[in-house]
């Protein structure tokens, strides 16, 4: 998302949806964020700017698409790192991950695991 006009995306994710929306920041940056599928259910996140993730479903099934977990994970020597699992307070008791404009220089991606319910 570029300039202060856009303050929401969504992306198609294979049977859930991103929902990206500003989250503070300074005005005028940028937000971006990257998505690898690495399990049905299971995504590797990383992102730059400020910004919230929730994510949703239009697919058949069960309607609320919740977060089961999210570890972040740092890129260390040459290999990546689990650091440390995010809790409630930090997921919005599993329903959003936040990105935060220092994740980038601090070699930060998170692993997101979803469910639905």
């Amino acid at each position: 998302m570029e300039g202060d006009a856009q303050r929401a995306a969504r992306v198609p994710l294979g049977d859930f949806t991103a929902n990206i929306t500003r989250a503070g920041g300074r005005a005028g940056t940028r937000v971006a964020a990257m998505f690898l599928q690495t399990g049905p259910n299971e995504f590797l996140v990383v992102g730059v700017g400020d910004a919230q993730i929730t994510f949703s479903s239009d697919r058949p099934g069960p309607p609320i698409v919740g977060i089961v977990s999210i570890d972040e994970e740092y890129y260390e020597n040459g290999a990546w790192v689990p650091r440390r699992r995010l809790n409630g307070d930090e997921t919005s008791q599993g329903q959003a991950l936040r990105l935060y404009a220092s994740d980038p220089s601090q070699g930060r991606i998170y692993q997101v695991r979803l469910y639905r319910y």
